[in-house]
């Protein structure tokens, strides 16, 4: 059941930064978050 939530999460996370992405504020989040990550 742990594997499915974090399935859940992730998906979650790349529908966010998708709509961000094509918002046009994804441009400026994406670096950071891949600075986070």
């Amino acid at each position: 059941m742990r594997l499915l939530r974090e399935l859940a999460v992730a998906v979650a996370l790349l529908v966010i930064v998708g709509v961000l992405a094509r918002s046009g504020v994804g441009r400026f989040v994406l670096p950071v978050a891949g600075l986070a990550v």
